[in-house]
């Protein structure tokens, strides 16, 4: 995720770093640009920050599915909603997102 958007649109941040830093993260202009593209669609219906975020985490020793890309979209959507107060998440959650992004 970090790769596809860059430093100039993305700063860099860990689930090892104190909760300030991830909150300065998460409030930043810069998470809550990248966090608008992950759902700006292009002509054809696709998502395409998703899709090269999909293409960059799983490269070219898979051929992705549907499953993939509701995977790949509930957690890039934890990591930068600004209504999440972290960025982490636990099984459970993970797998509502999972589910719903999975329907759409």
């Amino acid at each position: 995720m970090f790769d596809v958007f860059g430093e100039n649109w993305l700063t860099r941040v860990n689930t090892n770093t104190s909760a300030e830093i991830i909150h300065e993260f998460i409030q930043s202009s810069k998470t809550r640009k990248a966090f608008k593209c992950l759902f700006e669609s292009s002509d054809n219906g696709d998502l395409p920050y998703i899709q090269a975020i999909k293409n960059r985490a799983w490269g070219k020793r898979k051929t992705t599915t549907e499953k993939d890309t509701a995977f790949t979209l509930a957690v890039c959507e934890v990591v930068l909603n600004p209504k999440h107060p972290k960025i982490s998440i636990g099984d459970i959650a993970l797998r509502r997102r999972y589910d719903t992004y999975l329907v759409m």
